[in-house]
C-alpha cells in the first residue's frame, strides 16, 4: 500500500515511505528465509531439537542477515557503500540457500534410509514425511527460480509501462509458494494429502 501511495506523492515527500516500504520488504524476506531454513533443517518435523551448534550458527547468520537487510533498506541510493551492502546481502543469501539445499537433500536421504530398514508400523509416518520433503524441495526450487522467470517475463513480454505487472506476478507467485509450503507441513496434512 505504501508503494502505491508513494507513487501519488510529489518527489520531495516520497523518501520516508520508500524507506518504510523497503524496510518491511526486507524484514519479510529475512523471516521467510529463516522459516524456510528451519523447515529445511527438519526442526520439529524430523528432529525434535536442533543441536547447539546449529542454533548458534542460525542465530549468527540471521543476525548478520538482519543487519544487512536493514542497512540495504536504508540505503536506497547508488553509492559505493550501498553496492557493497547489497553484494554482501546477496552473498549471504546465496550461502544460506546452498546450505538449505544440502539440508533438504540430507533429510531426504535420511528418510529413504530409514524406510529401507526392516518394516515396522513406525515406518509408515516416514512415507508422509518423505512426500512432504519432496514437495518442499520442489517448492524451494520454484522459489529459487522465481526471480529468473519473472525477469524473463519482464524483459520478453512486458514493456516499461507494465513494470507493475512483474512486481504483482512475483509477489503473487511468492504467496502461492508460501501457502503451498504451509499446507504441506500443516497439522491436518494426514487427511488433506492422503
Amino acid at each position: 500500500t505504501a508503494y502505491w501511495y508513494m507513487l501519488h506523492l510529489g518527489p520531495g515527500r516520497q523518501m520516508p515511505l520508500r524507506y518504510l516500504s523497503s524496510f518491511f520488504k526486507n524484514v519479510a524476506d529475512v523471516l521467510l528465509t529463516f522459516t524456510l531454513t528451519l523447515i529445511s533443517l527438519g526442526w520439529e518435523i524430523l528432529w525434535a531439537t536442533l543441536t547447539t551448534q546449529e542454533w548458534q550458527l542460525i542465530i549468527i547468520l540471521f543476525s548478520i542477515q538482519s543487519i544487512l537487510s536493514v542497512s540495504s533498506a536504508l540505503c536506497l541510493g547508488s553509492s559505493y557503500v550501498c553496492s557493497v551492502v547489497g553484494l554482501l546481502n546477496y552473498i549471504l543469501n546465496s550461502l544460506i540457500m546452498l546450505a538449505m539445499i544440502v539440508a533438504i537433500n540430507f533429510n531426504l536421504t535420511h528418510l529413504r534410509a530409514m524406510m529401507q530398514a526392516s518394516w515396522s508400523p513406525s515406518v509408515a509416518p516416514h512415507y508422509l514425511k518423505l512426500k512432504q520433503y519432496t514437495s518442499f524441495r520442489h517448492s524451494f526450487l520454484a522459489f529459487l527460480l522465481l526471480p529468473i522467470s519473472v525477469l524473463l517475463v519482464k524483459f520478453v513480454l512486458l514493456g516499461w509501462e507494465h513494470e507493475w505487472a512483474a512486481i504483482v506476478l512475483q509477489e503473487l507467485i511468492n504467496y502461492v509458494i508460501i501457502i503451498y509450503v504451509g499446507l504441506t507441513f500443516s497439522p491436518f496434512n494426514e487427511w488433506f494429502f492422503t
